[in-house]
């Protein structure tokens, strides 16, 4: 979105430079044009590989998610076997570790980061 609006924005300086200046600046304006261009390419990009240097901390996220949420089922859940209590923690975490998308890993790790707050919050107060 942010390259769109910055893409509209010089589009519209160079519209505004074309009809005060006429046909000389014609050039300079297309050649300003390619540079924004090249530079919109640029921080899409830059975006793009952020968001690959971000896997790593949303696995590690998923990961530590994974100790906790084990954790708390051994306590809530002792009759579960090891198989079965694996299979429902990493059902939970399935679309994070698998690579989702990357605004419903973001998502799902914010819930369940909250939903361990509530349940460790509320053992405390029960305390």
């Amino acid at each position: 979105m942010a390259s769109k609006l910055d893409m509209g924005a010089v589009g519209a300086v160079a519209l505004q430079n074309l009809a005060e200046a006429g046909e000389a600046m014609l050039k300079q304006v297309l050649l300003g044009g390619i540079s924004e261009i090249l530079m919109v390419i640029a921080s899409r990009q830059y975006v793009k590989a952020w968001s690959r240097e971000m896997r790593p901390v949303h696995l590690r996220a998923a990961w530590f998610l994974r100790g906790e949420l084990w954790q708390l089922s051994v306590r809530g859940r002792p009759d579960l076997s090891a198989e079965q209590r694996a299979a429902l923690v990493d059902g939970l975490l399935t679309p994070i570790l698998e690579g989702e998308s990357e605004d419903m890993c973001i998502a799902l790790l914010g819930r369940l980061f909250q939903v361990l707050l509530i349940i460790y919050l509320a053992q405390a107060l029960a305390t």
